[in-house]
């Protein structure tokens, strides 16, 4: 009976101890996909990619999730492509607004035409009023001349959401936003144009960055004739806002060459472009004449900063600055610490498991303190700004 009741107790902490060790591995994976998440919104999209990869190959993970990491996965290989073409960008304004008031940020004359919001979606009516393109529930269609109307060919039109049209004068180059399965985010700016003899739009192309981001982006216009552009994102923003760009517009398009891998990072961001002025539109915020940097920092419930010219007191800004740079630090350190959790578990030379051990409770215990003086940096930030705005 003692043997039976032993072998009992054997079996179940036998049981136990495989049960705890499941739970720590299904753990481990999903900190390699949270890793792999911040990666990517990062714009670290190689990075992103191989562990996705990994997580996929993991046994340990969370079925149910494998087809939001394959659609997670697929961004990336397209994000990291696009990250050799990003585009050099002159901004010219830029405005935060409520999303439902979107359309009063763009502003050009009436030859340009007009953009229209209905209760299906955006319509945007031609300058003489003989073109018009517009969503219904998802889907886009044209109207020629009041006569002819037809619904966008397929490859434009798919089974995800298309809205935000915009037709140049030329009546030929369509822009719009979809959220179909090309792109890097949720929506992303697409551009294609008409076939005369088709009688419909060819096969789109993606705007690539720093038009499109992880986030959504949309409503892309263009007034050729006095060179300016406007597109619409969420990056970085409150929720129910979006920042409008106004952009200096060229056919030319000119790629960022000849530098590092973190400085392309920030300027396929938009946290790093060429400030230029515009010639035609009266500025309506105050902005800098240099080279920008768009941030998003809540200083109290009512004020929140979009471009780090907006600190009043110096001091603040220094602290800003620095403390800005330890938190991408804190990133690129976490994406190590991964690196060295997987060499760990797949290690089998004892020396160098005792070795990666001591490295991984450093590692974690750095990044603890970093994030905690982090947060108490920002707190001090906010106490300086409030104060500057009490003088």
């Amino acid at each position: 009976m003692m043997k039976r009741i032993l072998m009992i107790l054997i079996l179940s902490c036998v049981a136990v101890s495989v049960m705890f060790g499941q739970s720590r591995k299904q753990k481990e994976a999903e900190e390699i996909r949270q890793k792999a998440i911040k990666a990517y919104e990062t714009y670290r999209f190689g990075e992103a990619r191989e562990m996705l990869g990994e997580y996929l190959a993991n046994d340990y993970r969370d079925m149910t999730k494998d087809e939001e990491v394959a659609k997670m996965l697929n961004k990336a290989e397209r994000a990291e492509n696009m990250m050799d073409r990003v585009e050099s960008v002159a901004i010219t304004d830029s405005l935060v607004v409520d999303k439902g008031k979107l359309l009063n940020a763009y502003r050009f004359g009436e030859e340009i035409g007009q953009m229209i919001k209905t209760e299906k979606g955006i319509m945007y009516v031609s300058g003489r009023g003989d073109r018009s393109v517009y969503s219904e529930n998802g889907d886009m269609w044209c109207s020629w001349n009041g006569i002819r109307k037809f619904k966008i060919t397929e490859g434009v039109n798919t089974i995800a959401d298309e809205d935000y049209p915009f037709l140049m004068t030329d009546g030929v180059t369509l822009y719009y936003a979809s959220n179909n399965d090309e792109s890097i985010g949720g929506y992303d700016i697409f551009m294609t144009r008409y076939n005369s003899e088709a009688e419909n739009f060819m096969l789109p192309v993606q705007m690539g960055m720093p038009f499109n981001s992880t986030a959504n982006d949309y409503m892309m216009a263009v007034d050729e004739f006095n060179g300016i552009g406007w597109f619409a994102t969420d990056r970085g923003q409150a929720e129910g806002k979006v920042v409008v760009y106004q952009f200096e517009y060229s056919e030319e398009k000119r790629q960022i060459d000849n530098v590092s891998d973190s400085l392309r990072r920030e300027y396929a961001q938009l946290k790093r472009y060429t400030r230029k002025e515009s010639k035609k539109v009266k500025r309506e915020i105050a902005e800098t004449e240099i080279e920008g940097e768009g941030i998003s920092f809540k200083v109290n419930d009512s004020i929140e900063y979009d471009n780090v010219k907006q600190f009043k007191d110096a001091e603040a800004l220094r602290l800003y600055e620095l403390t800005a740079a330890e938190e991408m630090e804190v990133v690129i350190k976490e994406i190590e610490l991964e690196g060295m959790r997987r060499e760990y578990r797949t290690s089998c030379d004892k020396a160098d498991i005792e070795i990666l051990k001591r490295e991984i409770l450093k590692s974690e215990e750095e990044i603890m303190r970093k994030k905690d003086k982090i947060k108490d940096n920002y707190n001090k930030i906010r106490i300086i700004e409030n104060k500057a705005y009490g003088k």
